[in-house]
């Protein structure tokens, strides 16, 4: 009983938290649509996907920045590997396939773009090749 308790409110705590990010779409040339969670605030940008267990197909996070930089993102608390598409003014400007979250006892991995973005998608591991996303791709974001 107290286990199906705890899990119950572990699952409530997890849909406040979706709940309290925004939401919205992303679209990559003709060939994708992804629904997004969208991190804006500090707290949610360090929070990311941290300590998810999944990230299901078709679905990811949006990290929105207020003006073009040079955004780091690092694996910390990452349980599955994931795509990492930095965008600005409308365009793919780089990418990373298949990041790795740290085994344990390693420090994680930190990944730079090659030029500043406005933005920052992060998709399952695969999404990338899958779909054939190229540097330049247009890019759609639309938020709620």
């Amino acid at each position: 009983m107290a286990l199906r308790c705890l899990a119950f409110s572990i699952l409530l705590l997890l849909v406040a938290r979706a709940e309290a990010l925004g939401r919205g779409q992303v679209l990559i040339g003709d060939r994708a649509v992804v629904i997004v969670e969208v991190a804006r605030t500090d707290e949610e940008k360090a929070r990311g996907l941290s300590g998810r267990e999944i990230l299901p197909q078709g679905h990811g996070m949006l990290f929105v920045y207020e003006a073009p930089t040079r955004p780091t993102i690092w694996m910390q608390g990452m349980r599955f590997p994931l795509d990492i598409l930095w965008i600005k003014g409308g365009r793919v400007v780089d990418f990373v396939m298949g990041a790795n979250p740290p085994s344990r006892g390693e420090l994680p991995l930190m990944f730079i773009p090659r030029q500043e973005a406005e933005y920052v998608l992060e998709v399952p591991a695969g999404f990338v090749e899958r779909l054939g996303v190229s540097i330049n791709d247009p890019v759609r974001i639309l938020l709620e």
